[in-house]
């Protein structure tokens, strides 16, 4: 099972290029979540929270985080506060066009 996949992840940028392309765009907000918060705030907000029975691609974006750093904690660890720093960064310099990038951070 799970081990015999180890070794794919563990190959260099692996972890990263999986953060960078598939986390990373399904923690941002899209518009149309935008949409849906402002026309439904507290449907919206239960939708979103962790915990939550209905599965959503943020939820799911933390559970593939999660279920990574099971084998790679510290690598997983180091790349999220990487991007969660970037991200951040971006709302400093910017934070009426970047708000989403702090939100996913």
């Amino acid at each position: 099972g799970k081990a015999m996949h180890k070794g794919l992840f563990s190959k260099p940028g692996v972890l990263q290029q999986i953060c960078e392309k598939i986390v990373i765009p399904n923690l941002m907000l899209r518009e149309w979540d935008q949409e849906n918060f402002e026309d439904n705030p507290l449907d919206y907000i239960r939708g979103d929270m962790e915990g939550s029975d209905k599965e959503s691609r943020r939820k799911t974006a933390c559970d593939l985080i999660r279920s990574m750093c099971k084998l790679f904690e510290a690598d997983v660890t180091q790349i999220c506060l990487g991007f969660m720093k970037q991200m951040l960064d971006q709302y400093q310099k910017d934070p009426l066009n970047q708000w989403r990038a702090k939100d996913a951070a």
